[in-house]
C-alpha cells in the first residue's frame, strides 16, 4: 500500500485497480505502462512479487486479456481489487 502505484490515476466508473501477488519473484523487464493487446488491462507498476493493474471494463465487466499478463510473467498469481487488499491489510494490522 505504501508504494501507492495508482497515484496520479483518476479512478473512473469504467476502471478497477488491482494487485496480483505472484507465487514467486519474476525478473522480466517491462516498459511501463504496458497495455494488453486488447487494451483491457494496463500494467502501471510492478515489483518482483506484485503486478499493479488497471482493469478497463467493457459492458460493465473486465475483458479477457488478463491471461496475456499471466503468460508474460509465467508464474501463478492471485489477484485482488486494490480496495480489498487495503481492507485485508487493515484487518491484519489491527491490534487484537
Amino acid at each position: 500500500m505504501a508504494l501507492d502505484p495508482f497515484a496520479g490515476i483518476d479512478l473512473r466508473p469504467d476502471m478497477r485497480f488491482s494487485v496480483s501477488f505472484l507465487a514467486e519473484p519474476v525478473a522480466v523487464e517491462t516498459t511501463l505502462p504496458h497495455k494488453t493487446p486488447k487494451g483491457d488491462f494496463e500494467l502501471v507498476a510492478m515489483t518482483p512479487n506484485e503486478l499493479f493493474v488497471v482493469w478497463y471494463l467493457v459492458a460493465g465487466r473486465p475483458g479477457n486479456g488478463y491471461g496475456h499478463l499471466e503468460r508474460k510473467y509465467g508464474v501463478p498469481a492471485t489477484t485482488r481489487f486494490w480496495h480489498t487488499a487495503a481492507k485485508i491489510l487493515a484487518a491484519a494490522t489491527q491490534p487484537s
